[in-house]
């Protein structure tokens, strides 16, 4: 750490110029230094920004993101399932159609709307990891 020669802050060593006033370390001033401050209209300090971090004061926003995000992975999750009952019912039907003598059906058909529900499920995954 270093001491900013002008408004005698702490500053980390990673930071070239001072964050409260833009002094460098050997006194020279950046006229075209800007402060950062908070909504408050106070000084932010580095790694002090609390952005997207709930706050003590706004409770009612934190919470029904949090019962959204948990309804869109339960939607997310049924989709998934959906489309591997999708996989599942294009197999039993591909085989059940090949038994039929019906083969444009069995052959072409199911594969592909197997593949469709194979992609579906892999979509619906990965959108639930994200």
């Amino acid at each position: 750490m270093w001491t900013c020669p002008k408004c005698k802050q702490k500053v980390e060593d990673d930071f070239g110029v001072c964050w409260k006033c833009g002094t460098s370390k050997d006194g020279v001033e950046d006229p075209t230094f800007e402060q950062e401050r908070d909504s408050d209209g106070e000084e932010t300090p580095p790694g002090d920004e609390t952005e997207g971090a709930p706050s003590d004061t706004e409770p009612e926003t934190a919470a029904p993101a949090r019962r959204q995000g948990c309804f869109s992975s339960a939607v997310l999750w049924i989709a998934a399932m959906l489309s591997l009952a999708g996989c599942v019912v294009a197999l039993v039907g591909g085989l059940w159609l090949l038994s039929q003598n019906r083969l444009l059906e069995g052959f072409v058909g199911a594969p592909l709307a197997f593949v469709y529900q194979a992609a579906m499920f892999l979509v619906f995954t990965r959108v639930r990891t994200i």
